[in-house]
């Protein structure tokens, strides 16, 4: 289990900050070594937004897609 009081240093936030957006929480959490809700605070503390953007591909453009002419 992870150190919940292990402080935050740089190359960790850089790491978040990369990875923030872009990867699920909790697999940011456990390549940081951290908890979920100790890595969701430090985000929360630098501004960042845990919540993974859906990426469409190809196959996610059904009937309800705008579609520009």
């Amino acid at each position: 289990m992870p150190d919940p009081r292990r402080v935050w240093n740089e190359d960790d936030i850089a790491k978040l900050k990369e990875m923030a957006g872009r990867i699920p929480r909790e697999e940011i959490a456990a390549q940081l070594g951290r908890t979920v809700r100790a890595t969701a605070v430090e985000a929360s503390k630098l501004g960042l937004s845990l919540r993974c953007s859906k990426r469409l591909t190809a196959g996610d453009q059904g009937a309800s897609a705008p579609t520009n002419p």
